[in-house]
């Protein structure tokens, strides 16, 4: 069950219409978030450069040497060197992390930008195609 609580800052976003929801004592009413907004355009370049950027940071700390930097029609990607399954596991979940952070940090802030961090955080972290949640998976998964 979801409670909601008097207040003019997004509570909660559904998230199939992109629209963060806020109440006031006696009512709920939707502020919408267009996905053709240069809000939403700008805050989605940022949050994939600051996920990439921590990509980046933790290989750097980790001592895994990075080969290359590309963009591809899926998105930025990095070619590095292999590491060991524990320094894979914390560059690949470098990313998503951030942007959990990124998330709730800028919650009540830019509802967007918070958003936006969220939504990358979480299809990242799931095992599906290409994300960073199934690369995570197959380490663990090869190590026993």
């Amino acid at each position: 069950m979801l409670f909601l609580r008097p207040t003019t800052k997004p509570d909660f976003i559904l998230l199939g219409s992109a629209t963060p929801v806020t109440t006031t004592a006696n009512s709920m009413t939707l502020k919408s978030v267009t996905l053709t907004s240069p809000i939403f355009w700008a805050s989605l370049v940022a949050s994939l450069v600051l996920h990439e950027s921590a990509h980046l940071a933790m290989a750097y700390l980790a001592g895994v040497r990075v080969k290359h930097i590309g963009l591809s029609w899926k998105g930025p990607y990095i070619v590095r060197e292999s590491g060991t399954p524990i320094q894979n596991t914390l560059i690949s979940l470098a990313g998503p992390g951030i942007n959990l952070v990124l998330c709730l940090l800028f919650w009540h802030i830019s509802g967007t930008f918070a958003w936006v961090n969220g939504f990358l955080a979480v299809i990242n972290l799931l095992p599906v195609p290409s994300s960073d949640g199934l690369r995570v998976y197959r380490i663990w998964r090869r190590t026993g």
